[in-house]
């Protein structure tokens, strides 16, 4: 099954790869994603979508494995039991998880240049401030961040995602998730 599960990805990366019209990508990502998502991802510009294509391309099994990065799209949802076990690994109490995003939504909207560089420069220098005295390590940052950022403990580099949604997108769901754990 793992040999089968193995060329099915290499055969979708294949299909991923001969995909070279934005139209053709839009069509695989409208047939594959829920429908409430179409009008969104119809608005993408070109180059966030060849940047989402690339980041799905190396992740993807199956084709129902798409919808696991619907968070390039739409806001991820919290409540599920997939979030609440990620949660439950990261270490920090719930205030100091609200206070880590709280920091991080200021921080972020303070960056000039709001790219996966800039990102993880500022995640790093969080940690370096405020990690070592408050006791936080890197996972418990970067856990909590893709957690704001996707609700799925897994996905494409945080950075990258942020850089597609945008600044105030991603301090928007930064907010969204300090508001989750405070309920």
């Amino acid at each position: 099954m793992e040999k089968l599960e193995y060329f099915n990805q290499m055969h979708i990366r294949a299909k991923f790869e001969g995909v070279d019209t934005l139209g053709a990508w839009c069509g695989m990502l409208l047939q594959h994603l829920p429908q409430e998502l179409h009008e969104r991802i119809k608005t993408f510009d070109e180059e966030k979508m060849l940047k989402i294509k690339e980041l799905m391309r190396v992740r993807i099994h199956f084709y129902r494995d798409m919808v696991n990065h619907a968070y390039f799209f739409t806001e991820p949802v919290y409540q599920t039991a997939i979030a609440d076990k990620f949660l439950e690994k990261i270490k920090q109490s719930n205030k100091s998880k609200t206070v880590i995003l709280r920091d991080l939504a200021s921080s972020f909207s303070f960056l000039k240049s709001f790219d996966s560089r800039s990102i993880s420069q500022s995640c790093a220098l969080y940690l370096k401030e405020k990690g070592t005295a408050e006791g936080f390590k890197n996972e418990d940052i970067y856990s909590l961040l893709r957690f704001a950022i996707t609700g799925n403990p897994v996905g494409a580099p945080v950075g990258d995602i942020c850089e597609i949604i945008g600044q105030e997108a991603t301090v928007k769901r930064l907010a969204a998730a300090e508001l989750f754990l405070l309920s």
